[in-house]
């Protein structure tokens, strides 16, 4: 198991903290105790670590060596909570990863808790949500993205998390009044609706900006009222009539205030019943 919180042998060598589950075993000499501590400091990139007091450690270095031990081990369960959550975000991908080559080199089955979504999305063969202590859905990581059981899970699971408008329904016309436009939706969409409305649920990447070179779909004004900078894009929260968007590959150069047009496909929006939150039509 790997915890949150530091269980090293605070004032001895990090070695001895990774080497502690083989020193419990009779059928582990020293010399092969020796050969998977130093195989796991080069797997996990910690080998200027073993000689250095646990105590001296940084809280993202303890967490390393604790997945360490708990690898060096060969469980046939492998129990991680937050594992990640102490390492700095250099090398959180990279640890990510070798953790992930350890459990398919060891086939260790692996519960993994974390509240960050990118972990799960990245590492898991199957993801269970829970929200304020319920299970709201299981299933593939990618069924979970692309098949939301809730509005909860939608806006949990994806990063930027979806903009979200509250739609009047017509039903004679299977048409959405949503953001200042109509929006066309498949009839079968709405047989289960409860309610005259209906959430509507953008995932910001299918969001883009009006023009000649835009694809066809539903346009929608609004203002921009938060900027996120990623680098050679930007993440725009845009307030439109009804709701809050979040448009993923905004140009740099966008303010807050700017008034904005979007384009999206409503083929691909999200639609889930207000007053159940649960989910009623996912893209095809």
């Amino acid at each position: 198991m790997v915890t949150q919180s530091t269980t090293l042998l605070l004032r001895r060598p990090t070695e001895d903290s990774i080497g502690l589950p083989l020193d419990l075993r009779p059928d582990i000499d020293a010399d092969e105790r020796r050969r998977r501590i130093e195989e796991q400091a080069l797997a996990l990139d910690i080998g200027a670590l073993l000689q250095r007091p646990a105590s001296t450690l940084s809280g993202g270095e303890a967490q390393i060596a604790q997945v360490a031990r708990a690898v060096i081990a060969r469980p046939d369960v492998l129990l991680l909570d937050e594992p990640l959550a102490r390492i700095d975000p250099a090398r959180r991908s990279v640890v990510r990863a070798d953790l992930v080559r350890l459990q398919a080199l060891y086939g260790v089955t692996t519960l993994w808790v974390t509240a960050d979504q990118s972990d799960a999305l990245a590492v898991a063969q199957r993801v269970a949500v829970l929200i304020d202590g319920r299970l709201e859905q299981a299933g593939t990581p990618m069924d979970v993205y692309l098949r939301p059981g809730t509005l909860a899970v939608a806006r949990f699971v994806g990063e930027p998390e979806v903009g979200v408008l509250r739609a009047r329904v017509d039903h004679g016309t299977a048409t959405l009044d949503a953001g200042g436009a109509r929006w066309p939706v498949p009839a079968a969409a709405l047989r289960q609706l409860t309610t005259e409305y209906v959430d509507v649920a953008v995932r910001p990447h299918d969001l883009a900006a009006a023009g000649p070179a835009a694809p066809a779909g539903v346009g929608l004004a609004g203002r921009v009222t938060g900027v996120e900078l990623t680098g050679r894009a930007a993440v725009a929260t845009v307030a439109v009539p009804d709701g809050v968007l979040r448009w993923d590959g905004a140009p740099v150069g966008i303010r807050s205030g700017d008034e904005v047009r979007l384009v999206v496909d409503p083929g691909r929006v999200h639609l889930v019943d207000p007053a159940r939150g649960v989910a009623l039509w996912h893209p095809e």
